[in-house]
């Protein structure tokens, strides 16, 4: 016959309470957090992956916040080129108007003032700002892009729009002794080269398409010329770009203030010479044009800034989903092993009643 010794049963219960015990505790902690696991060497596949679910998770909602930004900066500048272009609509109606050979030299001044009034309101509106950034000021978006002196003159981060000059018509960027040893010619070669290169500044934001140069590095952005651009998002619209900026090869200028300053000057004469100022109008149709385009090319930014961020919240929802199951457990089963978990111990509570004198039952408890 097999004796079973009162210190091996004592054992033996001692073991099954602890155990019952613990996962008592372990069912209760995970009903009150429902955390799949506490730590990486309770799961170290699940949280090996979790890691890396949630590393890309905190990117993904980065490149959100980022797209999110761009959004709203391109529907900024986007609503504001709508409204240049509606001003240049109600000017160029009011120029059709002093045309008519019925308005005496008293009414065209009229007229020019309200043009002139436009053109200022037009000025404001390319010197728009979102939040901190002035959005038609191209890489140097903390200030206000554009001035107007009083002969409605424009400048563009100080350079005379027209001639690419400074405001006492000289080339930026040189010194004195080169600017003496440059000819006219080349002086005003200098300024329209600087006004190209500064319609076409960029600004690019990494909103998760893999930002990279051209070369196919990361990691070193130095300048927004080396960066690919189907790699990034370029939120920069350089006002000139928009409105204009240079001269033609007759010396005419090519961005729509400069064009309306001229109007103005021309509506003012007595008399005045209808087919001259024809020719001006349509010149200033033409720029119309380029703004409707810039216009154009904002909308697609702006659309696919929306579809970007659209796609990126889709990617963020199902990270979010994968992490939440390998991370935590569904509630109801949750509950379902603390029940269990309850039971198993009361059990063995009620096991050490039925074997043990009710003197050590005290002593347990």
């Amino acid at each position: 016959m097999l004796r079973i010794s009162s210190a091996g049963v004592l054992r033996s219960y001692r073991t099954g309470l602890t155990r019952s015990y613990a996962q008592l505790a372990a069912a209760t902690q995970t009903a009150t957090d429902f955390l799949a696991f506490r730590s990486f060497g309770a799961n170290p596949a699940a949280a090996s992956k979790s890691f890396q679910l949630i590393r890309s998770y905190g990117k993904t909602q980065n490149y959100i916040d980022n797209s999110e930004a761009v959004t709203k900066r391109l529907s900024s500048a986007w609503e504001s080129a709508m409204t240049l272009s509606d001003s240049a609509d109600k000017i160029d109606g009011t120029i059709g108007e002093a045309m008519n050979g019925d308005q005496d030299l008293a009414s065209r001044k009229l007229q020019v003032s309200t043009i002139r009034g436009e053109m200022e309101a037009m000025v404001q509106n390319l010197n728009t700002k979102h939040v901190d950034t002035f959005v038609f000021a191209g890489v140097n978006a903390g200030e206000a892009p554009f001035t107007l002196d009083d002969e409605y003159n424009l400048y563009y981060q100080g350079i005379n729009v027209d001639t690419g000059l400074d405001k006492d018509n000289k080339p930026v960027g040189l010194t004195d002794d080169q600017i003496a040893a440059m000819t006219p010619e080349q002086i005003e070669a200098y300024g329209q080269e600087t006004l190209k290169k500064l319609s076409q500044e960029k600004v690019y934001v990494d909103v998760g398409l893999g930002m990279k140069n051209n070369d196919g590095t990361t990691g070193s952005f130095d300048s927004s010329n080396d960066i690919n651009s189907a790699s990034a998002v370029n939120v920069s619209m350089p006002g000139i770009q928009l409105i204009g900026y240079g001269k033609d090869a007759d010396g005419n200028p090519l961005n729509a203030i400069s064009q309306l300053r001229n109007i103005c000057k021309e509506l003012l004469q007595d008399p005045i010479d209808v087919d001259k100022i024809s020719d001006m109008r349509n010149q200033f149709h033409d720029t119309c044009n380029v703004i409707r385009e810039g216009i154009s090319q904002l909308d697609t930014r702006v659309g696919f800034a929306k579809s970007n961020q659209e796609t990126l919240t889709k990617t963020s929802d199902s990270l979010y989903e994968q992490i939440s199951d390998l991370t935590t457990v569904d509630p109801a089963q949750a509950y379902m092993d603390l029940s269990y978990a309850q039971y198993y111990y009361n059990s063995t509570l009620k096991i050490g009643n039925g074997i043990l004198g009710q003197s050590f039952i005290d002593y347990m408890n």
